[in-house]
């Protein structure tokens, strides 16, 4: 397997030479550099090919009923056959590819020097054929179905997310929509006061990678998907949230008007919330950055999501603080200056350049208990150790009583146990994604107190681990700030009872 230099040292060529030179050299108005260019496409093609071939060996173990129970693959279930799709995109991606000049150089010259996929064109349609669509699933460790259907881990969707993470690293001087939006900043040293609205009480939602927009899912009643279920949910609910906290993800790419496919940060997110006018209410909504709002570039986010009436209150700013009582809820931009491949990881980069840092060192010294919000994890899945970067990023700044996250695309709350020791750390990453009851955490008993495993169908039962397994019921979270108190309550879709309350 190549390492990233290795690739480096055979892309850099093809990107510097003859129309490469013509395309990417013409122009110095920005830090742009080819060199840098070739230095990414090395560390993506690294991290595509273990990803792949994780995942592909995870699945013809599945299909076979021959899985290791102590070695299962637990990577990134959205990107495991991004490998594949650079060989083989969809026909109207690549026509996309083909009509950008810079974009088609860029894809050939890595199609032309990655490894080749662990399965031909048939071999996958084969393999997608006999994968079950029904209430039982085949999936990874951590609960990503192996599938082609909508945001399933096969889905040809993601393809885009690859075409549109590459247009993030081609210079902005190409036209609107290349590169990456510029990051903007407020000055939170008077947090935004939240309103109580009953009983001197707050109650706020929290949705994590809901931005799915509408599509059926296998199981669940309500046509329209998961999304709206959850808001349905809540509007069971008495009394109703008086605010909604999005904790990042809109799929596939968050995209604004000039990435295709087009205007996805307000198709899926912004006009979803519009559908319930009495829920999602203007300067009451706030959402975070994630990996997938970066994916696009980060221009749907700002110049969509967050100029929406809806997020007034969050001052077009990445990141927020919101106040009430003896309460600070401080929500993080975990993606934007993520070091990481494919912002997978999360963190808050160069302490130099990030004004995140200062901002929650301010609010480290207000006296007041601090609940931190962010996309990516703090921990690791089965709560063991801390994530790559994000939680040292954070720690070494502040130590919040709460925090909360999405990014995994289930529910989870963590011990003391767990390697968050003191914080109290949850993860609500499975607002609208089709996952299935995750076989890995029936063995996390120790760092997890509890984890989103109710089926979507009353009837499926779990088979033997990590071969078969239900698909899971979605949810969401409530948090109730009283005076001096704190409350929280999380409920699955179609339940005005909480599954798990503190």
């Amino acid at each position: 397997m190549p390492n990233k230099q290795q690739y480096k040292g055979r892309i850099l060529p093809l990107l510097s030479d003859g129309m490469g030179r013509e395309l990417f050299m013409s122009n110095t108005e920005d830090d742009f550099s080819v060199e840098d260019l070739s230095d990414y496409i090395g560390t993506l093609l690294e991290e595509l090919e273990i990803q792949h071939y994780g995942a592909s060996q995870d699945l013809r173990s599945l299909m076979a009923e021959q899985v290791d129970d102590n070695a299962p693959w637990e990577g990134d279930g959205e990107v495991a056959f991004l490998l594949y799709f650079l060989h083989y995109p969809p026909v109207q991606l690549m026509q996309e590819i083909d009509a950008i000049p810079a974009l088609k150089l860029l894809w050939d010259a890595m199609a032309s020097v990655a490894a080749a996929p662990a399965f031909t064109q048939q071999q996958f349609a084969n393999l997608a054929s006999s994968l079950p669509n029904t209430s039982n699933v085949k999936c990874n460790k951590w609960g990503d179905i192996y599938g082609t259907h909508k945001y399933e881990q096969l889905d040809p969707g993601w393809a885009w997310t690859l075409k549109n993470d590459l247009l993030n690293h081609l210079p902005k001087w190409f036209g609107k929509g290349y590169g990456i939006a510029d990051f903007q900043t407020h000055d939170w040293d008077q947090p935004f006061e939240l309103q109580s609205s009953h009983d001197n009480q707050v109650r706020i939602a929290i949705i994590g990678d809901w931005g799915s927009g509408k599509y059926p899912l296998t199981g669940l009643a309500n046509q329209n998907g998961p999304a709206c279920a959850v808001m349905d949910s809540l509007a069971q609910l008495c009394p109703p949230p008086d605010y909604i906290i999005h904790l990042g993800d809109t799929y596939y790419s968050g995209t604004g008007a000039h990435r295709s496919p087009a205007n996805e940060e307000v198709d899926n997110l912004v006009n979803i919330l519009k559908l319930y006018p009495n829920l999602a209410r203007n300067g009451r909504c706030f959402t975070l950055n994630s990996n997938h709002e970066m994916y696009g570039g980060a221009y749907g986010y700002y110049q969509q999501a967050l100029t929406d009436p809806l997020f007034s209150s969050q001052q077009n700013c990445s990141y927020f603080a919101l106040e009430f009582a003896d309460w600070i809820i401080a929500g993080i931009d975990s993606a934007y200056f993520d070091p990481s491949v494919l912002y997978m990881q999360g963190g808050l980069g160069d302490q130099a350049k990030n004004p995140q840092y200062q901002f929650l060192s301010k609010l480290g010294v207000s006296g007041k208990k601090v609940i931190l919000m962010s996309h990516h994890t703090g921990l690791s899945t089965d709560g063991a150790s801390s994530s790559k970067y994000l939680w040292d990023d954070v720690t070494r700044v502040i130590t919040p009583d709460y925090w909360y996250w999405g990014h995994i695309h289930l529910g989870a709350v963590y011990s003391a146990n767990a390697n968050s020791g003191s914080v109290k750390s949850r993860c609500i990453g499975h607002s609208a994604m089709p996952f299935a009851i995750p076989p890995g955490m029936a063995n996390c008993q120790n760092t997890v107190d509890w984890y989103s495993d109710a089926p979507l169908d009353s009837t499926s039962r779990l088979q033997e681990l990590y071969y078969s397994s239900p698909r899971a019921a979605n949810g969401f979270a409530m948090l109730t700030l009283s005076e001096h108190g704190i409350k929280e309550d999380i409920y699955h879709i179609g339940c005005t009872t909480p599954v798990w309350s503190s």
